[in-house]
């Protein structure tokens, strides 16, 4: 039986290398923060940096050489340090506001050469958990958020031996996924990865 599940496992890999489909995994660090403002001069609002992983997996075709369709699945950790200053008060509220998301890009992938290629394309954002941290406490905040986000990514990777890879990309978020009527919020994520090849290119 195992020789069969084997026997099984070697056809599929062939027949998708044959195909042009290439799958792989990959996981690393986002580097978040969100572009927050509020239409009320009352309330002043300054964001930072956050770090969270970021994992999963992707699926290419190639249709020629150079060029390829690329769709991802990752489960990735965004958000920021925020500081919230009300008018007419002294004090600041500090907070670190963690999102965790469902991030699904589509690629368009060109191979500019053998070892480096370009990738730019839409990515869909599914929203799964949000609290805010203020040091002592943790709230839930996914009410405050809406469940989807919208972005576009531009991004470069590089091909290294052993079938690893590493991404580098920058995510735009173009969506107000702020749910509170007086304050926009738009992600914004710098992306490190490093991946490995199962099949393909």
């Amino acid at each position: 039986m195992k020789k069969i599940y084997l026997t099984l496992a070697l056809l599929i890999i062939s027949t998708l290398s044959y195909a042009g489909l290439g799958l792989g995994i990959k996981g690393g660090a986002n580097f978040a923060t969100q572009n927050a403002t509020s239409i009320l001069p009352s309330v002043e609002i300054s964001t930072s940096n956050i770090t969270g992983f970021v994992g999963g997996a992707y699926l290419n075709y190639f249709f020629g050489d150079k060029s390829a369709i690329q769709l991802e699945l990752l489960y990735s950790r965004k958000g920021s340090a925020s500081e919230i200053l009300l008018g007419g008060s002294s004090s600041v509220q500090s907070n670190d506001n963690k999102l965790t998301y469902f991030d699904i890009p589509v690629l368009f992938r060109w191979q500019i050469i053998k070892f480096l290629n370009l990738h730019a394309g839409p990515q869909f954002s599914i929203l799964t958990k949000a609290v805010t941290e203020d040091g002592t406490t943790t709230e839930d905040i996914k009410d405050e958020l809406k469940n989807s986000d919208f972005g576009l990514i531009i991004g470069a990777e590089a091909n290294l031996p052993l079938r690893l890879n590493i991404t580098a990309r920058y995510i735009y978020g173009l969506s107000n996924v702020s749910e509170i009527e007086d304050i926009e919020i738009k992600n914004s994520t710098f992306q490190l990865t490093l991946g490995i090849r199962l099949i393909g290119n």
